[in-house]
């Protein structure tokens, strides 16, 4: 630890006896780089800002297109149970129309019906 601290400090001096300004430095060679140039231009700085906006701060950003296409493959999930479902659905319904004793069958289960000699017992699971 105190190797760490002497270390450091040893850094510390050579900086300081060198008299070494590196944020000044970089940023007057910042000044004189072309990207700055680039920057002060009113139209690339105004598509900056817009391309930014757009891409983080809009209503349809970037994270909430991200968000909206996970919300559309949990949905395109359900409609595809939902469509299975109906054709199950569907096939039972055309399964009554045709045989009469399946529709008695789902008379009984469903809807408890009976004939006028029958009792019925229902059983209820815990």
């Amino acid at each position: 630890m105190v190797f760490l601290f002497y270390k450091i400090s040893l850094s510390l001096q050579a900086v300081l006896t060198q008299n070494v300004q590196f944020p000044i430095i970089m940023f007057d060679t910042f000044l004189k780089s072309s990207l700055y140039r680039i920057l002060r231009n009113k139209y690339i700085l105004t598509l900056l800002i817009a391309g930014i906006w757009m891409l983080f701060m809009d209503k349809y950003s970037m994270i909430a297109q991200w968000r909206m296409r996970q919300n559309l493959g949990e949905l395109e999930k359900d409609k595809a149970y939902y469509l299975e479902g109906i054709t199950e659905t569907d096939y039972k319904i055309e399964q009554m129309k045709t045989d009469l004793q399946e529709t008695e069958k789902y008379a009984r289960e469903n809807y408890w019906l009976k004939k006028p000699n029958e009792d019925i017992f229902i059983i209820v699971n815990e």
